[in-house]
């Protein structure tokens, strides 16, 4: 007798048990997701200390809005913190709003940590999502024309791009990366994220308003009525302007017409006005000029990399100075640091103007040469110890490249990329030496250097010379070649 086999049923089952599975897989544990609840509650805490803080700080703004007003600088700081101030009241806004829609719904956000069904409908209603990625993106756009920025976390740490990086290398959209498709306890961190971002960011820019007119953070002793004025860690790139704001504030003491031995130390030939008019030191100069000198660096200059001319140098160009370089070069701005790119070879001027004065007038004057880089080292990645001669396979294997270093402490990173080298291996077969010749292109050895390199046994010998290297000066060295007796 004949049996009728229900070919579909059998089907049917064997796709519900493999979706089965795969949900199995993919669902998160509700175990993971309720551990944001302290990561949610902590940036609620940082954001309300932080508000304190920019509550303060205003006031104090307000309080000196006659001296403020008066500071180009100052105005720009201003300028910039109102703008990031609306975007965090925006933010706090749609934060408000997606807890009235859930209790509207009568559940919450933490109700709903392990679901996104809700929040995602909250957050594609209206484009309720996109219409926040939008402002962001209006102001990161908004600083960027500004004159002066002093940090890019807004930019950098929300992030503020489209597509955003994901960790497959492949971009993501915007509101995908952060907030869709995700569980609410995902999604909602991201919306505290991004508020204590704006919120510390506007802090920030508030400091800096403060600084133009002598005021810094301080701790403040009741006890014998003087504060502390809170010093950045010189051996840091991290700005004063980017601390923590303490709750009391102190106008520090007026610059006094003279500075400390230790800073007047710095003597250039310089040119003080039109007519030529030198002097020998900073004695004969106002506060700007005595800032130039002291901040003015004289370490020897190279082409092709940022070499840093003015350091911890709080006054801003455009605005409170002019500075101009003869023959043109680049010059760029990080962390209260002016750097210039020096485009060739040569004698270049630099010229500072004081704007404050309203003229064009040269204040300061200094020659400086730029020369070409100096000739570039290599050695095995990894390899702490510049000079050894000995090396076994493994090490070899391990350091799976060529870099290149100068021996320049104030230079960072390698100024320069390796274009090719040979590499020989020399060997005893027979009672004869036996050479074998590869070459490589770029820093990694390629799969046939390790091939070359599985052949070596102990005693052999490995050459690497003819070693090409793009300097960023715009040169090609040939870079000192390296010799290893294989050790095992």
């Amino acid at each position: 007798m004949a049996v009728n086999i229900n070919l579909n049923r059998y089907r049917l089952i064997t796709l519900l048990y493999v979706i089965f599975v795969c949900l199995s897989v993919l669902n998160i544990p509700s175990s993971l997701l309720d551990s944001y609840h302290y990561s949610i509650k902590t940036l609620e805490y940082q954001i309300k200390a932080t508000l304190d803080q920019v509550e303060f700080a205003n006031k104090v703004i307000r309080d000196k809005e006659m001296q403020l007003s008066a500071n180009d600088s100052a105005r720009i700081f201003i300028g910039i913190q109102n703008r990031i101030h609306e975007s965090f009241l925006r933010t706090k806004a749609f934060d408000d709003r997606l807890i009235k829609f859930l209790k509207s719904k009568n559940t919450d956000v933490e109700k709903e940590f392990n679901s996104r069904r809700l929040t995602e409908n909250f957050f594609t209603d209206d484009s309720a999502i996109y219409k926040i990625q939008n402002d962001l993106t209006e102001l990161v756009k908004f600083i960027k024309t500004q004159p002066f920025q002093i940090d890019q976390a807004v930019k950098e740490l929300i992030p503020v791009e489209n597509p955003v990086p994901a960790a497959n290398g492949k971009g993501k959209e915007w509101a995908d990366y952060l907030f869709l498709h995700k569980p609410t306890a995902i999604s909602y961190f991201h919306v505290k994220r991004i508020q204590q971002i704006l919120i510390q960011n506007e802090n920030i820019y508030q400091n800096a308003a403060l600084k133009t007119i002598g005021y810094q953070p301080s701790y403040y002793s009741e006890k014998e009525k003087d504060a502390i004025l809170f010093q950045p860690n010189t051996n840091t790139t991290k700005n004063i302007e980017q601390q923590e704001l303490v709750d009391t504030f102190k106008r520090t003491p007026n610059p006094s017409p003279k500075p400390p031995a230790a800073m007047a130390s710095p003597k250039f030939p310089v040119q003080a006005d039109s007519m030529n008019e030198s002097a020998s030191n900073t004695d004969n100069f106002d506060e700007f000029i005595q800032r130039i000198i002291t901040s003015l660096h004289s370490e020897t200059f190279y082409v092709g990399i940022p070499n840093k001319v003015l350091r911890e140098f709080n006054y801003l160009m455009g605005v409170d100075f002019d500075f101009e370089i003869t023959p043109r070069a680049d010059i760029q701005y990080r962390n209260n640091t002016y750097s210039i790119k020096f485009p060739k070879v040569g004698q270049y001027t630099l010229r500072f103007s004081d704007r404050k004065k309203f003229n064009k007038k040269v204040s300061f004057e200094k020659k400086v040469n730029a020369y070409l880089i100096p000739p570039p080292q290599v050695k095995l990645n990894g390899d702490g110890n510049y000079f050894r001669e000995k090396a076994s396979v493994k090490d070899l294997f391990a350091a799976n490249r060529l870099i290149g270093y100068l021996q320049i402490y104030d230079i960072e990173g390698f100024p320069g990329r390796i274009n090719s080298f040979n590499v020989t291996r020399i060997t005893k077969e027979d009672e004869q030496m036996v050479t074998e010749r590869k070459l490589n292109y770029g820093d990694v050895f390629t799969s046939e250097i390790q091939s070359l390199l599985r052949k070596l046994k102990k005693g052999d010998f490995l050459l690497f010379d003819n070693i090409q290297v793009t300097m960023n000066d715009g040169t090609t060295r040939n870079a000192s070649p390296l010799t290893f007796k294989i050790t095992e």
